[in-house]
């Protein structure tokens, strides 16, 4: 996380608190997904609490959730892209000695 802020030396002392909170989060919310992955209960609302805060202080560092597009490539567009990338391929074979 620190490094996603442009490393530890370049924060203030509040931010490497909220880092440091950060970090004891997720370790407490991964105990919980552990437990659950090994079957043993889990108190949702524990697990609630811990996602909820831990998203409230990473936005309190900045550092928000970015949206990726998943919106398919239009097929023809596609072919064409993999197509050249396939071209350029075999041109490097072609050029390697034998």
């Amino acid at each position: 996380m620190a490094n996603d802020l442009g490393g530890w030396d370049t924060l203030s002392e509040a931010q490497r608190q909220l880092v440091r909170s950060c970090t004891g989060l997720t370790i407490l919310r991964e105990n919980l997904d552990a437990k659950s992955v090994m079957g043993e209960p889990v108190d949702v609302g524990d697990y609630t609490r811990l996602t909820g805060a831990l998203g409230r202080t990473l936005r309190l560092l900045g550092i928000d959730r970015k949206a990726k597009d998943v919106t398919p490539p239009d097929p023809l567009s596609y072919a064409r892209r993999r197509s050249r990338n396939a071209d350029d391929i075999e041109e490097v074979d072609d050029e390697s000695p034998s």
